[in-house]
């Protein structure tokens, strides 16, 4: 995807603006959201795309947490 695609998808997952076609795209917030919430605002999803070779998306989540830790989150 272009420039242009890649910022608009990046300011509805992250919450700046709605997607341009209503309905589609909540997805993708809703999991980086729900990450945010459960791990902090460190954590969620991270897009990126190059014209030609392809999108990514990663997951970043804290690798391990100790009992107590988890307990206070849920």
């Amino acid at each position: 995807m272009n420039e242009t695609q890649l910022k608009e998808i990046r300011d509805h997952v992250y919450g700046q603006r709605p997607l341009a076609v209503a309905g589609r795209g909540i997805g993708l917030r809703n999991v980086h959201e729900r990450i945010k919430m459960q791990f902090g605002e460190s954590y969620g999803l991270r897009i990126d795309s190059r014209p030609g070779e392809g999108t990514t998306v990663e997951l970043a989540i804290p690798g391990r947490q100790d009992e107590e830790e988890a307990d206070e989150r849920c």
